[in-house]
């Protein structure tokens, strides 16, 4: 799987309910660590489901959205 479709699947399926999470914080905070952790989580079940290799999980790096 390309790195696109899987940012894409983070998109539809993991920042929803990041987004949320930010909201009871705050209207305007972000909170990176907890995207950028959400996006590792993500990348690391896909491997371990076979959708994806080390090698891309280790030359990755983290997506806009996560910064």
């Amino acid at each position: 799987m390309k790195k696109i479709k899987v940012v894409e699947m983070f998109k539809i399926y993991i920042m929803p309910d990041i987004k949320k999470k930010e909201r009871k914080i705050s209207l305007k905070f972000r909170d990176l660590p907890m995207r950028r952790q959400a996006w590792n989580d993500f990348c690391d079940y896909l491997c371990r489901e076979g959708e994806i290799t080390d090698t891309q999980i280790m030359n990755w790096t983290q997506p806009a959205i996560c910064n």
